[in-house]
């Protein structure tokens, strides 16, 4: 006959073994398709944009305000955590073929802060370090990563875009 720690032993280990294979099948929720989300992103103006006269070299500073529309409460679901929403500017110049700099993020921990619709300034800053900001085409770009309970990270990039022109002066 069995004694009792044998049966506990496989008992503990179906237990384990089922668990790896629910983590499996979460874990491989990774590659299922992603759901529609609505969204929309203006950026309206350029507020401040200044160019700082330290020793060298000389850096240029924009500050902008732009409004967020979207609704990423499709996106949560049963293995959901929390998502990073952010916004980032991307410009080309002759130093650097891709620049590149978050402007604003939040963290959405539930559905309900999952509908973004609001009007923001920027929370950082838009610098450059060689001063060749002036008259740049810019892109605007909203992206968001999920962060599950169990499975890999995973990001959405440019979920919707806009284009601006940065000024010819200094406001």
């Amino acid at each position: 006959m069995h004694s009792a720690f044998l049966r506990l032993n496989v008992v503990f280990f179906f237990a384990v073994s089922t668990l790896f294979v629910l983590a499996l099948g979460c874990a491989a929720q990774y590659f299922a398709q992603d759901p529609p989300v609505r969204c929309e992103l203006r950026m309206p103006e350029v507020t401040r944009f200044r160019q700082f006269h330290r020793p060298a070299p000389q850096w240029e500073h924009a500050q902008a305000s732009f409004f967020v529309d979207t609704d990423l409460r499709p996106v949560f679901n049963w293995n959901t955590q929390q998502l990073f929403v952010y916004v980032s500017v991307e410009w080309e110049s002759d130093a650097s073929p891709v620049n590149r700099a978050v402007i604003w993020d939040a963290i959405v921990r539930s559905p309900e802060e999952a509908l973004i619709q609001q009007e923001f300034s920027n929370e950082y800053t838009i610098n450059d370090q060689f001063s060749r900001l002036r008259g740049r085409n810019i892109k605007a770009s909203v992206h968001y990563d999920v962060m599950p309970i169990v499975g890999l990270l995973h990001t959405r990039n440019d979920v919707c875009t806009t284009a601006f022109t940065m000024p010819d002066r200094y406001v």
